[in-house]
């Protein structure tokens, strides 16, 4: 997956990594909001891509982030 992550419509970070579970995903996300010194009340997250709000992924996710929406992707 692909993260970015802009303030005030300046790009901060973009990276991306390889995972294989929903517990890798989440765990590159909150290392870089730790690295980044973000707090989880400070994020909004949107995802984009294969994913909807019934997946692992989302789930497990929305455990540890409040602001987190499912964004449409296009081409």
């Amino acid at each position: 997956f692909t993260m970015v992550i802009t303030a005030n419509g300046i790009l901060k970070f973009c990276n991306r990594f390889v995972y294989k579970t929903s517990q890798d995903l989440v765990y590159y996300i909150l290392f870089t909001m730790n690295e980044l010194e973000i707090e989880p009340d400070e994020i909004f997250l949107k995802l984009c891509g294969n994913i909807n709000e019934q997946s692992e992924d989302f789930q497990v996710i929305n455990q540890y982030l409040n602001n987190v929406k499912i964004s449409p992707f296009s081409h």
